[in-house]
């Protein structure tokens, strides 16, 4: 199976206003990422030796069948599948009687990417790219060890509004508290974001900090919301990738920084006081030096694995994974 790399974009360093942008549009250097990571894709097998697929049964003449997996509250279920829906984006999981393959077929512009292991019983799609509020067709192939295969069709129809999402929170840094705490956010859209007057907040109280007014995040884009005091340059915490915007915001994130006893949830506000996207904690308990982060950009808040299931050792700030 091919293992997919996703690209990181290197770009020089420049100080623009109260954000420090560490990249220029129009100098992008792609970077081969490879597939580490929380939720990267894994060359695995379910197989005992983990060298190959899974043995085979050379009577088995069936394709895989769907099997209907338990929705989240984030979900709709549909036809046998769990969608979680989000700004131009979805993301579709779904269960198989016997280990398969997964490979989405979708229209010109509209892409996708299995974020789960090959040969897998549960399998997770994202899908980016959608036009909002449209109907778009969208199938799924399923395909066994003998290459029995089958098809199945749906429509698709995104959410509206800003393609911003929270990537990566680190509460708990190597370093010194709460100076070396970040959320990361990023731009997914082909639109450049203003985000005068956003807001982040933690612990749901709809009373954290605002960011700076002269602050955009373009497309593809990365930007670390931190304490006044960040050093990105630390010798205790990774230093952020080349490109990401740093956008320093008061003493702390929320109030006096992160929790490190307890999860807690992260709220990324626009500037109308609607939520744009939020980290709800679901890794569990922030553990010194890892943070909890998204396995690709795109993936919607509703799907359960949009976080994917273990925190990220050590943290890769800036370094944004997106639906290729």
């Amino acid at each position: 199976m091919t293992r997919t790399h996703t690209a990181i974009w290197v770009l020089p360093l420049v100080f623009a206003g109260g954000c420090l942008d560490l990249g220029l549009l129009d100098e992008l250097v792609p970077i081969d990422a490879g597939s580490e990571g929380a939720g990267a894709d894994v060359d695995t097998d379910a197989d005992a030796d983990g060298d190959g697929p899974p043995p085979t049964d050379e009577d088995d003449t069936a394709a895989p069948a769907l099997l209907p997996v338990s929705c989240a509250p984030g979900e709709d279920a549909r036809e046998g599948l769990c969608i979680a829906w989000g700004p131009g984006t979805a993301a579709i999981r779904l269960g198989t009687d016997e280990p398969a393959t997964i490979g989405p077929t979708a229209p010109e512009g509209v892409r996708a990417e299995v974020v789960s292991e090959p040969w897998a019983l549960e399998h997770v799609v994202v899908v980016a790219g959608l036009p909002p509020l449209v109907e778009v067709d969208f199938a799924i192939s399923l395909a066994d060890v003998n290459g029995n295969s089958a098809e199945h069709a749906l429509l698709l129809t995104a959410l509206d509004g800003p393609m911003v999402a929270i990537t990566e929170v680190l509460a708990d840094p190597m370093g010194a508290e709460p100076a070396q705490e970040f959320v990361e956010i990023a731009n997914y859209g082909a639109a450049t974001v203003d985000l005068a007057g956003w807001m982040i907040d933690d612990n749901g109280d709809d009373n954290g900090d605002l960011l700076p007014d002269g602050c955009a995040i373009a497309p593809g884009q990365a930007a670390l919301l931190v304490a006044a005091d960040y050093d990105p340059a630390s010798a205790e915490d990774p230093a952020p990738a080349a490109g990401a915007l740093i956008i320093h915001l008061g003493s702390s994130i929320g109030t006096g920084g992160l929790k490190n006893d307890a999860a807690e949830t992260v709220e990324l506000y626009d500037a109308d006081g609607e939520i744009v996207s939020a980290y709800d904690g679901r890794i569990g308990d922030p553990a010194e030096g890892r943070s909890a982060a998204r396995v690709r950009a795109e993936a919607p808040d509703g799907c359960p694995l949009a976080f994917g299931d273990a925190p990220l050792d050590p943290p890769d700030p800036g370094a944004v994974r997106f639906v290729p």
